[in-house]
């Protein structure tokens, strides 16, 4: 599972009107981060481990842009 997926779900799921289940999606995202606050790029599931250990811009940016949306900022400014 990547954190960057997980989020681009969470925005398709708010484009459908599925609150609820992109708010629980984002949530479990918070899970996924190092100790600066920083989204690890996955999880590893079956072995419960952070995998890669690899901490991209592109996966920072796909949480600030599914946590804005979440908030409703980024409706209001491309409306």
């Amino acid at each position: 599972m990547t954190v960057a997926e997980s989020c681009e779900l969470a925005m398709a799921l708010l484009g459908l009107g599925a609150q609820a289940a992109a708010g629980a999606l984002l949530d479990s995202q918070l899970n996924h981060r190092d100790g600066d606050g920083a989204f690890w790029m996955g999880w590893q599931f079956e072995e419960a481990i952070v995998w890669p250990r690899e901490r991209p811009t592109w996966t920072q940016a796909a949480a600030i842009l599914a946590f804005d949306a979440r908030l409703g900022r980024l409706r209001r400014r491309m409306c």
